[in-house]
């Protein structure tokens, strides 16, 4: 073998690693390879003409960058949608989505360069302005996106889709009639509002925020195009840099060249704070900036010492309110397996159930503080009877006061209107917390509850709760950090009384997210008075309880497959379920129920969510995917431990109905199970 002087080494060398990376690149992307990239045509951020040349804001820009870049694009539009069309390969590229991986597994998103937001449009006058018309909706205008569809459900839970081909056609639905409102993005509202159908006619149209979080939208890609869509992506911040991407929507009449800058500015804006603080860093300012940083490393070693200290304490409580009613579960179980009468037997049992639900509560608070924490606890207002909801609050913590001997009552004003418009699931839970409080607090004297009512402005109402106790009462310095977390009075309080610390930071939270807040006054040793004040509308509407009753039969037998993995949970569903008159087929796993699903004549199908051999997720897809080949369609309702906002949209994305989070009662079963189908709102999961 022939060997290569060294003279000529360092010449070839250089020349062999400029050809990998040369080599390298062009594996990269291909210089003759042509991407696929989708549209759904959807107006005005991308479409085809008739000529199946691209344009929109969004196709504009996006064909701009790839010629700048000299990527070859070949448009096609897919039915399908943006997700399945990426999953499946069908196409290469997206131009844009909403960065929702939970949603669109598999899809690489880019760094987003937009931002989206949804309004409500609706005809001027009419009784469906937010918030207190968003539950008198029963008609939900729509393209069948499934976002929307995802956001329609939590908005309006009373509506039924009213499905159109394009927006347009589902403004004119609006206009005619045939539905009550429209929830559409921002930018194609501005469009619509500006180029209405001829249905609306000199109809007058409000459009509303819809109260949804912003959403970023990016371009998305499947995983082999992921280098492509960032080059894109990275050409789109060089065309704001230079100007460009406004010359390219000048022919436009929406302002996404600002939005886009803005992204752009906001992302130079956050590199260069990086980098002048590292310089500082590196230089120095003398000894003034020295001393600065030496007080606020002391002041945030001191905040990070009681901040652990808290937390610690946090910990050491939850851990005592968990194992208390741990204990009391397992020992009253024991004791009811030894018990030689029925009457015994019963009394262990109902124990164990009372600290059952004591260690729920404990729980519940955890994931609701954590919820509140990360943005994403949701306000839902709904028609309820305000005077009912103080009674029921009051008649929870009546057992317990009666144990204690205290006098608990309630006083509610005459003008308090019955009925109005807000969250009364979140109004009940901050009113169990403070009446909970007030009995836990007083050993002697009273508990009083008084609702009243005054006027708002915009029309409105305020709701006031004032709870007032003869207890121990607050000191000046315990009120300063009532309402912050892993906090209670004082440490010996948590070790007396019990407690997480979460429960008045969570009501605060909630009562603020709702538009109210929380005050209190109080002297140490006189008792505390407590006021809980939020803004509501009143409401024309009287909604007719429809909960299914644990003692009421069921209208008809039902089959149901449960899917199951748990032998434990098999038979508390299958003793519910049985006891109820219904017939039950157990499947171990997501491969057994998608089999017997496909064998099986079933009127709804329990699905659990975490199972071995196939999820639950995955054995949903699987089962539409079977059911798009025949006429028919199963309810399917999801069995989660997990309680959340993202676990609803990853249930409904894989194509079930609804979700029931363990764990359920039976009368929570039954409604969940024996519910009439939406036949609207159930497309496009």
């Amino acid at each position: 073998m022939t060997s290569i002087p060294i003279s000529h080494r360092r010449t070839v060398f250089p020349a062999l690693c400029c050809a990998v990376l040369l080599l390298a690149g062009c594996a990269r992307r291909p210089p003759d390879r042509v991407f696929v990239i989708g549209t759904d045509n959807a107006y005005p951020y991308h479409y085809l003409d008739e000529n199946g040349s691209p344009h929109g804001m969004v196709g504009d820009v996006i064909a701009e960058a790839a010629r700048r870049r000299g990527i070859r694009l070949q448009w096609q539009v897919m039915s399908s949608g943006p997700g399945s069309s990426l999953v499946a390969k069908k196409v290469d590229l997206w131009p844009l989505l909403a960065r929702q991986p939970r949603i669109f597994p598999g899809v690489h998103f880019t760094r987003p360069y937009l931002r989206n937001s949804y309004v409500q449009i609706t005809i001027a006058g009419s009784a469906f302005q937010p918030p207190g018309g968003m539950a008198r909706v029963r008609k939900l205008a729509s393209t069948g996106m499934r976002l929307v569809t995802l956001f329609g459900r939590r908005l309006y839970p009373n509506a039924e889709a009213v499905n159109r081909r394009t927006r347009t056609e589902a403004l004119a639905a609006v206009c005619k009639g045939e539905a009550d409102v429209l929830l559409v993005e921002t930018r194609p509202a501005q469009h619509l509002m500006l180029h209405r159908p001829p249905e609306c006619g000199d109809k007058t149209l409000d459009a509303y925020g819809a109260g949804l979080p912003q959403l970023d939208l990016a371009l998305a890609s499947s995983a082999a195009a992921a280098p492509v869509a960032d080059e894109l992506r990275d050409e789109i911040d060089r065309m704001l840099a230079d100007g460009s991407m406004r010359r390219v929507l000048d022919p436009w009449e929406y302002f996404y060249a600002g939005e886009a800058e803005a992204m752009f500015s906001e992302a130079r804006a956050r590199a260069a704070t990086r980098l002048s603080l590292w310089l500082s860093a590196a230089l120095g300012t003398g000894s003034i900036l020295l001393l600065v940083l030496f007080v606020r490393m002391r002041s945030a070693r001191r905040n990070a010492i009681a901040a652990v200290r808290a937390k610690s304490l946090f910990v050491a409580n939850i851990s005592h309110e968990i194992r208390t009613p741990m204990n009391g579960v397992i020992g009253m179980l024991r004791l009811a397996r030894q018990a030689s009468t029925p009457e015994n037997r019963e009394e262990y049992i109902d124990s164990a159930l009372q600290s059952a639900d004591a260690l729920l509560t404990v729980i519940n608070d955890v994931l609701d503080f954590s919820k509140i924490e990360a943005g994403r606890a949701v306000i839902i207002p709904n028609p309820f009877d305000a005077r009912l909801v103080a009674r029921q609050a009051l008649a929870t913590v009546a057992p317990r006061a009666k144990q204690k001997g205290l006098a608990i009552s309630a006083r509610i004003d005459d003008d308090v209107p019955a009925w109005v418009d807000a969250d009364d699931g979140r109004i009940r839970q901050v009113l169990l917390n403070l009446l909970g409080n007030a009995v836990k607090f007083t050993e002697s004297g009273s508990v009083v509850l008084h609702l009243s009512c005054a006027p708002d402005a915009g029309g409105g109402i305020r709701l006031t709760y004032t709870v007032t106790d003869t207890g121990i009462g607050i000191s000046e310095e315990q009120r300063q950090r009532l309402f912050q977390v892993f906090q209670q009075g004082d440490d010996s309080m948590s070790r007396k009384y019990g407690g997480t610390g979460l429960g008045l930071a969570i009501s605060r939270r909630l009562a603020r997210l709702m538009g109210g807040d929380i005050t209190v006054e109080s002297r140490e040793g006189a008792g505390s008075t407590f006021q809980f004040r939020i803004p509501a509308r009143v409401s024309g509407a009287v909604p007719v309880a429809a909960e299914a009753s644990a003692d009421a039969p069921p209208q008809r037998r039902l089959r149901v497959l449960l899917t199951e993995d748990n032998p434990v949970n098999q038979k508390v569903a299958l003793a519910y379920l049985s006891r109820r008159g219904h017939e039950v087929v157990v499947a171990t796993n997501g491969r057994e129920a998608v089999d017997r699903s496909l064998t099986g004549d079933y009127d709804v199908i329990l699905m659990d969510v975490q199972m071995p051999v196939m999820d639950g997720l995955t054995a949903a897809r699987a089962i539409r995917d079977a059911e798009a080949r025949s006429a028919k369609r199963v309810r399917m309702v999801a069995l989660t431990a997990h309680a959340g906002d993202e676990s609803l949209a990853e249930c409904l994305s894989a194509g079930m109905d609804d979700y029931l989070s363990k764990p359920f009662k039976p009368e929570e079963l039954f409604r969940k199970v024996e519910a009439t189908p939406r036949p609207g709102l159930e497309v496009g999961c």
